[in-house]
């Protein structure tokens, strides 16, 4: 045989391999095992069988404009080709197909759907292309969780399980704020944000594009909004409430706002998804902004800058000067003229009104309209700032603030400080929006402080959940005034979409249910579903939150005044590890059962979740556990008057970490110039120091103490003053101060701290505040 014949047949037989090994290539296969939709819809009827959606599916609409859309956006979702999208009038009925039509048959709710998936067809019907739209969502919960979206269908099969839903909105105004102020996100970061709320059947989109820390619109009447008003001295790396105000001969280096094309670009984008978009110009307060770029618009007797961060005095646009209300017609009507949603926000809360005592043209003012207070003038000024509104032909829109002095005739009140605000508003026939921060604000530590990124208060997933627009204290016939829920995402301490998304997901999740369902998720079904939900984000690149998962540290008190250690998760754990000797936690480490006591002896407590034998968590470390000889010992509070209260949080052996929110500090009352602690020993025991930490907050009133006294008692009756403490009073610093006494005389029976409060500085101006002060440490 020749070398060429050889070669030849050689080459034949690779090419058969090669042909084969392509036509025998397996398809991947993805399948559905769980059906858990988030929210939840109103009827959910489970199947038996799969549709199977492989590269040979097609997708039919009916004829519209509006359904032909929403195929492509479909197709764009499955990665099905355009080739492959076809009108019901050129395709007909066929087998392997997703079916959209618009029709009204199909349910009454504009933005109502059906979704019917069977072995041979999907069909999502809708009376409007809204409808439609959260049809796909839907369908996307369907898909297996870690099945890529976007992507080319390819050699893939996806197992869909056939289910009968039918769904629509329980209200029509389901809204999530971003704040775009305190710190800029570009129009990319934006529309992913935009992305989410869709995914999730939001439908306003709350844009807050103005406040103390930067102008985010473009004004082409009054442009140094932007040239000044929209950059501030860069403080990045410092607590936000800890930032120093710009100095004269500093440059502004951090900023940015959207042109108007831009705003008109991400206004299209968010339309396209059934979502309009609420733009928000915060007036008279949050409006440093404004008045470092026109100080003639201001109260302030002294230049001022664009806020580096914290809370900014000189805050407020002057009600008393007929040009601020000029200036507000030229802003408000280009604000109109990019935005077609039918309101516009005016904000008109927190407004510092001390300023307004004093100043000639506010005096004024108020003599001329015959107003009794600052709070009427604030009402005289929103009342003129809803007539601009209302001229352009919207509605306005204001924080529950612009109650105070009369509220204004048409105003729609967005609660946010509770929900007393919009009750009191809905009784009186005003349509409302509710997004107390107790249930709606995602800005807010969602697990342990400890272990959480920088923020403030606390607003945990089952909080979330609970949210319920509709109170009963609002009259049966004024519950039509509540349009719905509103979240709020405000970006102090979020300075990066990634950052965003963590403090989004889950609350979410639990918003989306508590403003869409009609009949909300049991909770246990609910972080079921979230759990699912997890995958298909992390299929999907985006950011989220594992707090629900982390085990929670608390101390409690047991019997015979011994302090007592819980373990819990937020979402209900019951395979919770912990070790004691430092170690990290592995699923045969001891299964927490019952509160345990705080052993005498020295020790590190870790503890985390598993899921079976995998760890769901992370690791988490008791820190603030001190064995002390008064652990355990009486407390009382003001021990020296009739209201004297015994206090157990002091001298159970826990420390309290960088927020009172923790739950293990004690809090003295304003109202108290003095805070009087007692600590009795159950018998005489030799002391060498005590110490004891104090908590300081400006931006929540929370102060360091002007000084320590602290007394000693060998009987427990009369007490002798040892020392004095003075502290040195750093008004912006948020903190710890440890304060700690050398005791001489050593053998002790009780000990006296008197803290005195003299408030501090908050804001440029004088408040009362409050103490917070934690184990009292005895050594």
């Amino acid at each position: 045989m020749s070398k060429n014949t050889m070669f030849a047949k050689g080459s034949l037989v690779v090419l058969f391999i090669l042909i084969l090994s392509c036509a025998k290539q397996p398809r991947k296969v993805y399948k559905t095992k769980t059906i858990g939709i988030i929210p939840k819809p109103t009827l959910v009827e489970k199947g038996v069988g799969f549709f199977t959606l492989n590269d040979e599916t097609i997708i039919v609409f009916s004829e519209s404009d509006e359904a032909k859309l929403k195929a492509q956006q479909l197709g764009t979702l499955l990665g099905i080709g355009f080739s492959k999208i076809r009108s019901s009038a050129s395709q007909g009925t066929v087998s392997n197909s997703i079916i959209l039509k618009i029709s009204e048959e199909s349910i009454k709710d504009t933005e109502g759907y059906t979704l019917d998936v069977s072995e041979e067809h999907i069909r999502i019907g809708a009376p409007d292309g809204a409808g439609l739209f959260y049809g796909i969502q839907t369908l996307r919960q369907l898909l297996p969780k870690t099945y890529k979206t976007s992507v080319d269908i390819g050699n893939r099969v996806c197992k869909i399980p056939t289910v009968n839903i039918i769904d629509s909105p329980k209200f029509g105004w389901r809204g999530m704020m971003l704040d775009v102020s305190r710190h800029f996100l570009p129009t990319d970061s934006v529309k992913r944000f935009i992305d989410h709320l869709a995914r999730y059947k939001f439908n306003v989109f709350h844009i807050h594009l103005t406040d103390d820390q930067g102008w985010r619109f473009e004004s082409e009447k009054y442009p140094k909004l932007t040239e000044i008003g929209a950059w501030r001295v860069d403080r990045s790396g410092k607590r936000w409430f800890d930032r120093e105000p710009q100095r004269m001969e500093e440059k502004p280096s951090y900023g940015g706002f959207y042109t108007k094309e831009e705003l008109k670009d991400i206004v299209a984008y968010a339309r396209s998804k059934h979502i309009e978009v609420l733009p928000e110009i915060d007036v008279p307060g949050h409006s440093r902004a404004i008045v470092a770029s026109y100080p003639e618009l201001g109260c302030a007797t002294v230049p001022v800058h664009v806020a580096t961060g914290g809370i900014a005095s000189n805050n407020t646009v002057n009600p008393g000067k007929e040009e601020v209300y000029l200036f507000l017609e030229g802003v408000i009507e280009e604000v109109a003229e990019i935005f077609p949603f039918p309101y516009i926000h005016i904000g008109g809360d927190e407004a510092i009104k001390t300023n307004w005592l004093t100043d000639s043209f506010c005096q004024k003012k108020m003599k001329e309209q015959g107003l009794r207070d600052v709070d009427e003038l604030q009402s005289y000024f929103i009342k003129r700032v809803e007539k601009i509104v209302n001229g352009l032909g919207k509605s306005m829109i204001g924080w529950d603030e612009i109650l105070e002095g009369g509220l204004a005739p048409n105003a729609t009140v967005m609660s946010w400080r509770g929900v007393e605000g919009g009750t009191e508003s809905a009784n009186m026939g005003h349509d409302v929006i509710m997004s107390p921060n107790s249930n709606a604000y995602f800005d807010l530590f969602q697990g342990d402080p400890k272990f959480e990124p920088d923020a403030y208060h606390k607003l945990w997933l089952k909080e979330v959940y609970d949210f319920n627009p509709v109170l009963d204290e609002i009259t049966l016939d004024k519950r039509k005034h509540i349009l719905g829920g509103h979240g709020a995402l405000w970006t102090e301490f979020v300075p990066n979409l990634n950052h965003a998304e963590y403090m989004l997901f889950p609350r979410m999740l639990a918003l989306s249910e508590a403003i869409w369902s009609k009949e909300k998720s049991d909770w246990n079904e609910l972080l079921t579903n979230i759990d699912h939900e997890f995958r298909r984000l992390d299929t999907d690149g985006i950011n989220y939150s594992k707090s629900i998962y982390n085990v929670n540290i608390v101390p409690e008190k047991g019997a015979a005044d011994k302090t007592m250690i819980k373990l819990f998760t937020q979402s209900g754990s019951e395979n919770i590890r912990y070790t004691m000797d430092g170690s990290d936690p592995t699923a045969s480490s001891t299964l927490y059962k019952t509160p345990f006591e705080i052993p005498e002896q020295s020790f590190i407590l870790k503890a985390a979740a598993f899921e079976g034998d995998k760890i769901q968590s992370n690791v988490i470390t008791g820190e603030n556990f001190v064995n002390h000889l008064a652990r355990g010992a009486v407390a009382t509070l003001d021990s020296n008057t009739p209201q004297a209260r015994i206090i157990g949080k002091l001298t159970d052996g826990v420390g309290g970490s960088r927020t009172y929110m923790d739950g293990r500090w004690l809090p003295v009352a304003s109202a108290n110039k003095y805070a009087v602690i007692q600590v009795s020993l159950n018998k005489s025991k030799v002391v060498e120091k005590v110490s004891m930490n104090f908590l300081q907050d400006p931006a929540e009133s929370v102060f360091w103490p002007s000084d320590v006294v602290i007394s000693i008692s060998k009987d427990g009756k009369f007490f002798k003053v040892l020392q004095k403490k003075k502290i040195i009073k750093e008004h912006q610093y948020t903190g710890i101060k440890t304060v700690q006494f050398n005791i001489d005389d050593k053998n002790i029976k009780a000990v006296k701290v008197v803290a005195k409060n003299e408030g501090g500085i908050r804001a440029g101006l004088k408040w009362q505040g409050r103490i917070y002060i934690d184990e009292i440490k005895l050594e």
